[in-house]
């Protein structure tokens, strides 16, 4: 899910539908995990309004989707493991 692990640069996600799930994932991980406001997010993500954001993050929260909750859970872990490695390299 992470961009680097999906091949997917800022410019080919921007290209991407807006209502694209990987989208509505990153979008709601940005807006849990950093200060990122929505129309920060709307904008690099290419999202379109800022409502869409909104929209996308309840979603991904309530959703029951078995694709959602996939991406999800590989954002999770791929942001985990990276962290991990980051930690390791500082004591290598």
């Amino acid at each position: 899910m992470a961009r680097g692990n999906q091949g997917l640069d800022g410019q080919r996600l921007a290209e991407k539908p807006k209502r694209m799930a990987e989208k509505q994932v990153l979008a709601w991980w940005l807006r849990q995990r950093t200060t990122a406001g929505r129309r920060w997010v709307s904008e690099r993500l290419q999202m379109g309004k800022e409502s869409g954001v909104s929209k996308a993050i309840r979603l991904v929260k309530q959703s029951s989707d078995i694709e959602l909750n996939r991406l999800k859970q590989r954002l999770r872990k791929s942001l985990k493991d990276d962290g991990e490695k980051s930690r390791q390299a500082r004591y290598d």
